[in-house]
């Protein structure tokens, strides 16, 4: 059944005006129906780049004179599409995908309690080891280990360390900073945050030769291949 609905006269018409209009019973628009401000925000800037971008490369592109190798013109012809379709989405990409910023950046590392670690060895080549973590608001990271391992005495020699963190599905961040020992017997901020992260431990403070290290970043990256066009971020502090 179709209900219609008739608008009153409009004042100052010389013959009434009446507006019309079907609507379905029960199509009232749903709230996830209703497109987000994001949303109105990318159909803005796809007609403000589209057709004006569309228009300056066609007529850049019109006047080139033919070619008789029909390879060259194949490649002429992909490249201004290729062309095209950036310069016309890409306004768009970024409206609905936004760039990480240090916000973003610290709510994908806070979850991750494991970091793979690499030190530099004695005969100059790096050395990894998959290490418990726990990361700061200020992108320090605070993990411990034992005085019998190797990354102990890499790090004697040299404290620059670098980080991989991340490894479900294509969201990685690269990391390198400077790590500091801090004491295994005076508890403070650090060793609370990482207790919060590892419930034992506190248990594992009576392991000998337990070690805490602090390492300080100096140069993050995160890349981002789960989305199209993939994003990559640096920070350096």
């Amino acid at each position: 059944m179709l209900l219609a609905v008739i608008s009153k006269p409009r004042m100052g018409c010389s013959f009434p005006l009446v507006q019309r209009r079907l609507l379905w019973p029960r199509q009232t628009p749903q709230p996830g129906q209703i497109p987000s401000p994001l949303a109105r925000l990318a159909k803005f800037l796809f007609k403000a780049f589209a057709f004006p971008t569309a228009y300056y490369i066609v007529r850049k592109t019109a006047h080139q004179a033919p070619v008789e190798n029909h390879e060259v013109q194949s490649n002429r012809e992909a490249k201004k599409r290729q062309t095209l379709f950036f310069a016309i989405y890409s306004p768009c990409f970024s409206a609905i995908f936004p760039r990480m910023d240090k916000q973003l950046l610290f709510a994908f590392l806070n979850p991750h309690r494991l970091g793979v670690l690499s030190t530099i060895g004695p005969n100059g080549f790096p050395q990894s080891a998959l290490v418990g973590i726990a990361i700061s608001p200020n992108f320090e990271i605070v993990f411990d280990t034992v005085q019998s391992s190797r990354k102990v005495a890499n790090l004697k020699k040299d404290p620059r360390v670098s980080f991989v963190i991340g490894w479900q599905g294509e969201t990685t961040v690269q990391y390198e900073g400077v790590v500091r020992q801090i004491s295994s017997t005076e508890l403070g901020s650090y060793h609370e945050l990482y207790f919060q992260k590892f419930a034992d431990g506190p248990a594992r403070l009576k392991w000998e030769g337990i070690t805490y290290y602090v390492v300080s970043p100096k140069w993050i990256r995160c890349s981002d291949f789960d989305q199209s066009p993939p994003q990559i971020v640096e920070f350096t502090f």
